[in-house]
């Protein structure tokens, strides 16, 4: 099952040059046939809630900022963004770091040129997009006893799903209507979590189906 978190889409203003530009009420992706003078340059940052760590990026009040202490609560962790000029941290020790002269460093996640393009339609037609679903991936929390022994622990933690060929995540639109196809596949998607039926008890299954289906029938 995918797991998919809530995140915010907030786009501000840049000095340097991008391929998204806004030119009066629009966006576009090229100058051709623009004013160079009417244009702005803006960037695109997704920002959630996830845990806030030493320096990270940070979106509070329409401004970046890293973080190093002070932490106000309604900072937003950028998770992704089309400034490529926000670099990750150098994790190399006291003693390597002369010598990686921040070779290690890379941008920061990136939403998908799909994502992109689709963000600028909307915009265009006044549907600006702010809510988003981005996709994660569990994977087991590595716990360590005072004995310095490391054990894996059965809860699961969440981080981001990433594409590795071009550093992008997976961002979809939150939707907020559905139609009646969509919503009988949610509710049978929700109901299979209770089907856990032990082996030698088809039966039971047959008798959960019909009852699933009389209730989509009766209030759908």
């Amino acid at each position: 099952m995918k797991n998919f978190k809530k995140a915010k889409v907030v786009m501000l203003p840049t000095e340097n040059k991008t391929n998204i530009i806004k030119f009066g009420s629009k966006l576009r992706k090229e100058l051709i046939n623009l004013d160079k003078r009417s244009v702005y340059y803006q960037h695109l940052y997704i920002i959630s809630d996830d845990e806030i760590k030493v320096n990270d990026y940070l979106v509070y009040n329409n401004e970046i900022y890293q973080y190093h202490d002070n932490l106000d609560e309604s900072c937003k962790k950028i998770i992704a963004t089309t400034d490529t000029s926000l670099k990750t941290s150098c994790t190399c020790t006291e003693f390597a770091v002369i010598y990686c002269s921040s070779k290690c460093q890379k941008s920061l996640l990136q939403p998908s040129q799909q994502f992109i393009e689709r963000f600028i339609e909307s915009y265009n037609k006044g549907e600006v997009i702010t809510d988003v679903l981005v996709e994660y991936l569990p994977s087991s929390i590595t716990l360590q006893t005072y004995s310095g022994q490391e054990i894996n622990d059965n809860l699961k933690a969440l981080s981001l799903k990433v594409n590795p060929k071009d550093n992008t995540i997976t961002i979809k639109e939150l939707k907020d209507s559905w139609n009646r196809e969509e919503v009988i596949k949610l509710c049978k998607s929700a109901m299979l979590l209770y089907k856990n039926v032990p082996q030698g008890y088809p039966g039971l299954l047959k008798s959960l189906e019909v009852t699933e289906n009389k209730w989509i029938e009766e209030n759908l």
